[in-house]
């Protein structure tokens, strides 16, 4: 066994299967026009960059110290 397919088993992969389902959306996602990049690409960098502000938000309501 390759050492990258050592690691995809311990990250929980499927051993390099996808169910049809998963396959069904990838392709469906994969297929359309690359004109639907730029709004995927401002939704993406809201999340990354708005996850921590939401975090630094509820962290101090948790009472944990």
């Amino acid at each position: 066994m390759t050492r990258t397919r050592d690691r995809t088993r311990r990250m929980g992969g499927g051993g390099g299967t996808v169910g049809s389902f998963e396959r069904s959306i990838l392709r469906f996602v994969n297929g359309l026009p690359d004109g639907w990049r730029p709004a995927f690409h401002a939704f993406h960098l809201l999340g990354v960059l708005g996850a921590p502000l939401v975090v630094a938000a509820v962290g101090p309501s948790s009472g944990v110290p």
